[in-house]
């Protein structure tokens, strides 16, 4: 595994690149993106130096060894579960296209592992603050913050190892929605935890000491400064474990072929009668070529991976993301456990965004160029775009309505129907503005990769966009507070329909004209394929 320097310094300078063309490059987008970087990192920069503060004040061994081992295993569980359930991978190689270069597979897994480290700064500015803390202490042995290293490494190495077994998961279809399920109970665990459990448990189940067979434990000893061979044997075990699942998952992962792994796909999601007769109903319903086009893209997304891994989270997460509202030990009523279905509505339709909304475009890729040369209005294409959203919109809400009604959830006609509603009218809003950033900020997307996030500069801007979307929605609840009156509540969304109407009118004429202008520019950019490097966000 001896890195050449020129290759490890082609690589980096490739990720660099990656790094600064993955954000917009107008001044407002740089800016805006440049802003909330610094804030996110500036907050884990005070992190660290509280996390050295305290520790560097201890004096009592025995605590210090119990907290820095529970400290550890958080670092642990951030650093191995959030990248999955957020569905994103960092920075990463596209090794299968690097295979024709005369690189080592040893070569090529070190560097895997280094740019690993894109996922793990917030882990690695935590450890750094404990490190300085442990070195400034007096009471601990220059030798003890050492242990931090090894730690370091076999989370690494693990995290690769994780990353190369879901994405083989992740590309076979019975299994996947099974992956999917468990990734999103294990994402909600902690926050089930602390809703439901008892507070004085809690503590006295954190203040209790572990085993030292396990590597977080093992690591907090050593850099708590107890002399234990024990320890060091046992986190060098982990470490060299963690490397060979590492390299021996990574190894699969080069030799798996993912397009024979869903080469079934297609044939045994359309061979029910109930799958033709779902295909066929915009047919019937439409008229042509809008009916035509409405049946093609839901036929295409309901096969593409990325399209149903989104799709399945939305009733699945988004229910278990808010169920403790409800289900927990100090629940109080409120708005938002009041209003349960529509918040897990909206955040269903937030996820969906970005496969429905904000680049329709993307998986067409270079076969955009139909629509320019096919005698079809091109605010056609745009229209079937919009029904097909607002088809699977639709669809996801009655699951998530289904759900909460199978779980006992307490959901009322009334609250299915606001919640209906409600978020229809974000999507009309939300769709006005989509229509415009497919035309102006548009990316070419693989629909076979169910782990790569279509995330690109312009979604930054997203966190002006969503505020700006759904602030007239706030108008229908704040008639309700002032008038008590569910009347006063729908008297308001007639507006509210009118604002979005005439909102997506503009968008739609807006969106027409610059797909005339910037026709060249649009099919370029979905013309793109994805190189050697890959962002994986």
């Amino acid at each position: 595994m001896n890195l050449t320097p020129h290759f490890v310094r082609a690589i980096f300078w490739a990720q660099l690149r990656t790094l600064v063309n993955f954000y917009p490059r107008n001044r407002g987008g740089t800016v805006l993106a440049s802003v909330v970087s610094a804030l996110w990192y500036g907050a884990w920069i005070l992190v660290s130096i509280a996390i050295a503060a305290l520790v560097g004040e201890m004096r009592d061994t025995g605590r210090m060894t119990r907290i820095l081992s529970g400290g550890l295993l958080v670092v642990f569980l951030y650093w191995q579960t959030v990248p999955l359930a957020l569905a994103a991978t960092g920075a990463a190689l596209d090794l299968k296209r690097l295979l024709v270069y005369p690189v080592p597979r040893g070569q090529l897994f070190a560097v895997e592992v280094l740019l690993r480290v894109s996922i793990s700064l917030e882990m690695l500015l935590a450890l750094a603050g404990a490190a300085v803390g442990l070195w400034r202490n007096p009471m601990i042995p220059w030798w003890a913050p050492v242990a931090l290293a090894p730690f370091t490494l076999f989370n690494l190495f693990l995290s690769v190892g994780l990353r190369e077994l879901i994405s083989r998961l992740m590309a076979r279809r019975r299994i996947r929605e099974v992956v999917v399920f468990l990734l999103v109970m294990l994402a909600a665990m902690p926050q089930y935890i602390a809703s439901l459990s008892d507070p004085d448990d809690v503590r006295r189940a954190a203040s209790m000491k572990q085993s030292i067979l396990l590597p977080w434990s093992a690591a907090g000893e050593w850099a708590a400064g107890e002399p234990s061979w024990a320890a060091a044997l046992v986190l060098a075990g982990w470490t060299a474990a963690a490397y060979w699942f590492g390299r021996r998952q990574f190894e699969k992962g080069l030799r798996f072929d993912a397009a024979a792994a869903r080469s079934n796909d297609r044939a045994a999601l359309e061979s029910g009668p109930l799958s033709a007769a779902l295909f066929r109903l915009p047919s019937r319903l439409l008229p042509d070529p809008l009916g035509a086009m409405v049946e093609k893209e839901i036929r295409f997304l309901s096969r593409a991976p990325r399209f149903r891994l989104v799709f399945l989270m939305g009733f699945t997460f988004g229910v278990v993301i808010w169920l403790p509202l409800i289900i927990g030990r100090h629940r109080t009523p409120g708005f938002f456990s009041e209003n349960l279905l529509t918040w897990v509505s909206v955040y269903a339709l937030l996820l969906l965004g970005e496969v429905l909304i904000w680049n329709v475009f993307g998986y067409d890729r270079s076969a955009a160029q139909l629509y320019h040369l096919a005698p079809v209005p091109f605010w056609q294409v745009l229209a079937a775009k919009n029904i097909t959203a607002a088809f699977f919109v639709l669809l996801e809400l009655s699951l998530v309505a289904m759900v909460c009604l199978l779980l006992r959830l307490p959901v009322t006609g009334a609250k299915v129907a606001e919640a209906f509603l409600i978020t229809l009218l974000l999507l009309l809003y939300l769709i006005s503005f989509g229509n415009l950033s497919s035309i102006y900020h548009p990316k070419s997307l693989d629909p076979s990769q169910s782990w790569r996030s279509s995330a690109r500069g312009f979604q930054i801007l997203l966190i002006l966009i969503y505020p700006l979307a759904a602030a007239p929605l706030a108008l229908p609840f704040l008639a309700r507070y002032a008038f008590q009156s569910e009347t006063a509540f729908y008297a308001v969304l007639p507006l509210n329909l009118a604002l979005g109407v005439a909102l997506y009118r503009f968008g739609m004429e807006s969106a027409l004209e610059a797909a005339q202008r910037r026709k060249e520019r649009l099919l370029a950019a979905l013309s793109e394929t994805g190189g050697p490097i890959s962002l994986n966000m």
